[in-house]
């Protein structure tokens, strides 16, 4: 074949793919398009319609275990329905229960249904109803109402010069706060961070009558709380006339935020340079 043929025919189909770049989608395939997008379930990065409107936290400790549930009351704020499985958290192996109740009516995700052997003319009828009963609790429509109830069982892990423990997911990480609670022999603050600290943190007692206390408690990890056992003479230190401030120190910036061991109360934080 000639040099100058193999040129020709080489403009012509570069001149056809060129032309193909500036071609508008047909409307057909549009339509496709925007009927996948609309048959795709609400997920919350596509539809942030859950509302967390209560919450309840309560912790047990005994020697280095530690019994946590979590209770959240959920609100479904958009427009649609939504579907609260797709926004239920990943269960770990700790997590012994998680419960949801909507209109009076609760069950618990994690417990098994028996089923009936082979002899058994009903088996597998008992499971599939259940499977529909809890499908159709967790449709969420617009302005109802769910509550989601997680409990689980950790273990205290050295850290800093306290403790830190896990906190089992939920829908909404819990707020920042600090808590005064009962363990054996004693009493405990339970410290949460702000959802996202990153740093070191340390937190200091400041009675009005008495010299400071400053407890290390290591580097704030996301989904983790701090637990500091109290000395016998940290009994004049809270609550009441005592200051207890946490200090969370990253490269960028400083939080400070003062606490109340009164209840179970959210931070005011402080940031600088």
């Amino acid at each position: 074949m000639p040099a100058l043929q193999v040129l020709r025919d080489g403009a012509a189909i570069a001149a056809e793919l060129a032309a193909l770049l500036f071609l508008t989608p047909m409307p057909a395939v549009a339509g496709e398009s925007n009927a996948a997008d609309a048959s795709r379930p609400v997920t919350a990065s596509r539809l942030p319609a859950l509302h967390v409107t209560d919450a309840a936290f309560d912790v047990q400790l005994l020697g280095l275990l530690a019994d946590l549930r979590i209770v959240q009351s959920v609100r479904n704020d958009g427009p649609t329905r939504v579907d609260l499985g797709a926004h239920l958290p990943a269960v770990a192996e700790s997590v012994d229960a998680l419960a949801i109740t909507r209109d009076g009516r609760t069950t618990d995700l994690l417990a098994g249904t028996a089923c009936g052997g082979d002899e058994d003319p009903d088996a597998g009828h008992a499971l599939a109803d259940d499977d529909e009963a809890r499908a159709d609790l967790m449709q969420l429509l617009p302005g109802q109402f769910v509550t989601v109830a997680v409990s689980a069982t950790e273990t205290l892990q050295p850290w800093g010069d306290a403790y830190r423990l896990a906190l089992p997911a939920t829908i909404a990480a819990p707020a920042a706060q600090l808590r005064l609670v009962a363990r054996s022999g004693g009493r405990a603050l339970l410290v949460i961070p702000p959802a996202g600290a990153d740093g070191v943190a340390t937190l200091t007692l400041r009675p009005d009558a008495a010299p400071a206390r400053v407890i290390r408690l290591g580097r704030i990890t996301p989904g983790f709380a701090h637990v500091v056992p109290l000395l016998d003479g940290d009994a004049a230190r809270t609550p009441g006339t005592t200051a207890i401030e946490l200090e969370i120190v990253a490269p960028t910036q400083v939080q400070w935020m003062t606490l109340s061991a009164d209840g179970p109360v959210e931070l005011a934080a402080q940031a600088g340079q």
